[in-house]
């Protein structure tokens, strides 16, 4: 009996001891899965308000622009009635003229006569200057406050550019963008013109569109040719009137005049000098980077249309910027020096796709037959002028920063300029009538008669 009753009692003290650990274990696994829901919900708070401040910043950074943009509109507007004694343009001339520093982060308060904002450090009482307050507290849905020190800290504007930068779609398809510069714009003899970098890249599915759609195949000898100085041969891929072609063809237009003109002067070229000129940009494996101006070929060849065959440019795929660069000689107008505000680029996507950035640069390479050689890397970057400001503002909220770079046009570029020389619209009798002849050699048989001899004639 003895002996059974402490048999039974060791029996008892086992069961016991393992229920302890079940209840130990299951303990513990909650309390892990509790702690993991916790740290979850946490990271998520955490996130969200991360977050919200991000975007706090953002929007302060682009309050800055906002003002930045009526502070320019305001010192324009004085420029543009001659008036710099009123108070308001005195104040916003000083600041862009007198004390002008590129560097300078209050100057959209100086321009507007706003004050600079400060808090109270409450570890050392002191003031510190926070920059322009958007908001200092913001409601939840219960109606509680909280701070929260949204402001921008600092905006600096820049209106001297060393580029001009663009983008051109399908609602967008043309620009036409004014030549001002810090220097004599007479200087300018060299454009590089810019375009399609990896965000267009990126927007183009690699699966429906190949990279380059002009392929350029010296070897197959039924291929046509370009004009002399483009001695390229070429054709166009199989699947240019199906895919977009990546990167798009340009149209890259100049007008310009001298201080005085005549508009006849826009028909012709007088030797290398023009007043207008018309290249269609084509990229291609292989092609040129540099396109001179002659007589006979460039700008001024195409202003009395000596020159009107598109031209192949060399573009690289793998560009660490732009894929497709061409520097085009400029050439001085007819009958004179180059004179201010008469000078302009006019930009096409021709084809509507697909969307492209671009980039516009202006040198000067010494003038005459030296800029038709001259290496891009050898001449004087030149600045654009009051054409399009550089905005870099930042905007804080609480701890977090946030800094953005935008560029304000501060003229008018989508100018609406013809985009073709026929535009009918509509039935009835808006159509156009045309003759036409399908015949061999029957005008230059009879040239006296424009071909009326001929027996193959269908009016349409």
């Amino acid at each position: 009996m003895v002996d059974r009753g402490a048999k039974m009692k060791i029996t008892n003290s086992t069961t016991g001891a393992a229920s302890m650990f079940v209840v130990i274990f299951t303990t513990l696994l909650l309390g892990i899965i509790s702690l993991g829901f916790i740290s979850i919900m946490i990271s998520e708070a955490n996130q969200t308000t991360d977050f919200d401040l991000s975007q706090s910043a953002y929007d302060s950074a682009l309050a800055g622009v906002e003002d930045a943009k009526i502070a320019l509109l305001k010192y324009h507007e004085c420029l543009s009635r001659g008036d710099y004694t009123s108070f308001e343009c005195n104040r916003a001339i000083n600041a862009m003229v007198t004390g002008y520093n590129p560097e300078n982060c209050d100057i959209v308060q100086q321009m507007l006569g706003r004050p600079i904002d400060h808090i109270i450090d409450e570890s050392t009482g002191l003031e510190i200057p926070v920059g322009t307050i958007i908001q200092s507290e913001h409601g939840d849905d219960l109606g509680d406050t909280a701070t929260l020190m949204q402001a921008y800290t600092c905006v600096r504007i820049e209106e001297n550019t060393d580029d001009y930068l663009g983008m051109l779609n399908q609602n967008y398809r043309t620009k036409l963008i004014p030549i001002r510069t810090t220097g004599p714009v007479g200087d300018v003899d060299r454009i590089r013109l810019s375009w399609y970098d990896s965000a267009d890249s990126d927007k183009v599915d690699a699966a429906d569109a190949g990279i380059y759609n002009t392929i350029i195949n010296p070897a197959l000898p039924t291929l046509t040719t370009n004009k002399e100085g483009y001695s390229f041969n070429y054709r166009e891929s199989s699947t240019f009137s199906i895919f977009a072609p990546a990167p798009p063809v340009l149209q890259f237009q100049l007008i310009q005049a001298a201080t005085s003109f005549t508009l006849a002067q826009f028909d012709v070229n007088s030797g290398d000098r023009s007043n207008r000129g018309n290249l269609l940009l084509r990229p291609g494996e292989e092609g040129v980077n540099l396109i001179p101006n002659r007589a006979d070929i460039g700008l001024a060849g195409s202003a009395d249309r000596s020159f009107n065959n598109p031209i192949d440019i060399d573009c690289d795929p793998g560009g660490v910027s732009y894929r497709c660069v061409a520097d085009i000689v400029i050439p001085q107008p007819v009958g004179g020096t180059r004179g201010d505000g008469t000078m302009f680029v006019r930009l096409v996507l021709p084809y509507n796709m697909p969307d492209t950035s671009f980039s516009i640069e202006l040198y000067n390479c010494g003038g005459g037959a030296s800029s038709n050689t001259a290496d891009t890397a050898d001449c004087t970057r030149m600045q654009f002028a009051g054409v399009q400001t550089r905005v870099d503002s930042t905007g804080r909220a609480n701890d977090l920063f946030r800094r953005i770079e935008t560029r304000v046009e501060m003229v008018d570029v989508y100018y609406p300029m013809p985009e073709f020389a026929v535009d009918i619209s509509g039935g009835g009798d808006n159509g156009i009538k045309k003759n036409f002849w399908v015949t061999q050699n029957c005008w230059y048989t009879n040239p006296n008669n424009h071909g009326r001899s001929c027996v193959n004639v269908e009016e349409f």
